[in-house]
């Protein structure tokens, strides 16, 4: 199941990245199309691909000796379960780090920008 993932994240990764979907649940429209945001959306998808290639990885070793309890417990349970913890955390500061440069970005001069309420977070 989880090399199908990364196939499917690996395979897409070109076209659309898997972590798209999501990021425009919580991304202005208008950045949709953005460089930063299709780079940002490539870079987390591949960094997902990776942990779901080296859960792939750590199940087929696991599955190599099956009456192992502990090789079981350390390749099927600990060690993915570190991967996706890892990876929520890169992704969490991917958000918090776009959210703080655009808190850091300057106001648009004129009064267009006086008095328009803020601009949402871009990843």
């Amino acid at each position: 199941m989880t090399g199908a993932l990364a196939l499917i994240v690996f395979a897409t990764l070109p076209i659309r990245p898997f972590t798209e979907q999501y990021a425009r649940l919580s991304v202005p429209r208008e950045m949709w199309d953005t460089p930063r945001f299709k780079h940002v959306n490539r870079v987390l998808s591949a960094g997902w691909g990776a942990v779901f290639a080296f859960m792939t990885v750590c199940h087929l070793i696991a599955a190599s000796q099956p009456d192992d309890r502990r090789l079981s417990t350390i390749f099927n349970w600990l060690l993915p379960i570190a991967a996706i913890l890892y990876m929520i955390r890169v992704t969490e500061r991917f958000r918090s780090a776009a959210r703080d440069r655009v808190a850091a970005a300057p106001a648009p001069a004129g009064p267009a920008g006086a008095g328009s309420p803020p601009q949402p977070p871009r990843p």
